[in-house]
């Protein structure tokens, strides 16, 4: 029977090479606090949970339904953080009768992949594994140490392709010896709870596929040289919009 700890290395060294996620309409999962609602709007997540064609379409429309809120978040951020909150909890809701107790596990464990092994300190995560008060001191000491030291290898402005490859290589370094170093600190039935926690490889490079759904047009206000339009009538279409401010 292979070593808890050796199995627990062996699981999360397949995630080190994607540890920060780059998207194309994600700048950076790694950055993201709680990466649920993107997630939901991933297509290889939909593929990995197995949507049925209702489940796929009732996402759909659910996920659209508030595209318009988390855009226009970004515009008023702490009014924005609240109705991100309140979205997040509506959506969280919704999730419990849309997806399977199979599927629910099953996209949590792709959040905590998307975490790599700090994700032990989520409350959820660290209850489940029953850590003591002194292994999450530990652990978070451990976690904020490698922060400092892959902050110092960012030079705030690209060195170079080489100078750049080497400093990657130094990250992975830094978060291998990070996933020993909590790895050490675990016991072995926590080892075998961390391993299910995150369940079957996932590739993370497959995220970054993000959509949102633009809002729809504002009504009112004057047209110029066009009747007034909506996305209805410009879906399909090429649009060029030209914004004029005046002050």
């Amino acid at each position: 029977m292979m070593n808890p700890g050796r199995i627990t290395l062996v699981v999360f060294l397949s995630l080190l090479v994607y540890s920060n996620v780059q998207g194309q309409n994600v700048t950076n999962y790694a950055q993201i606090p709680n990466p649920f609602l993107f997630l939901l709007r991933e297509p290889a997540v939909h593929q990995d949970l197995q949507l049925t064609p209702k489940q796929r379409g009732e996402l759909i429309l659910l996920n659209e339904k508030y595209d318009g809120v988390l855009l226009a978040s970004r515009n008023s951020p702490q009014k924005g953080q609240r109705r991100v909150a309140e979205v997040f909890a509506e959506t969280r809701d919704a999730m419990k009768s849309l997806l399977t107790a199979e599927q629910q596990t099953r996209l949590r464990q792709i959040g905590y992949r998307l975490k790599g092994m700090p994700f032990v300190l989520l409350p959820d995560a660290a209850m489940e594994m029953e850590l003591s008060d002194e292994q999450k001191q530990q652990i978070q000491q451990v976690v904020d140490d490698t922060a400092q030291k892959l902050d110092d290898l960012n030079t705030g402005t690209f060195p170079g392709p080489d100078a750049y490859a080497k400093i990657q290589a130094d990250s992975q370094r830094l978060q291998r010896e990070q996933q020993k170093d909590i790895s050490a600190l675990l016991e072995d039935q926590q080892k075998q709870t961390l391993v299910a926690l995150i369940g079957k490889p996932f590739d993370l490079a497959s995220l970054g596929r993000v959509g949102f759904r633009a809002p729809e047009i504002a009504p009112g206000g004057t047209w110029i040289n066009s009747e007034a339009l909506n996305l209805t009538k410009l879906r399909g279409k090429v649009v060029a919009l030209h914004f004029f401010a005046f002050g």
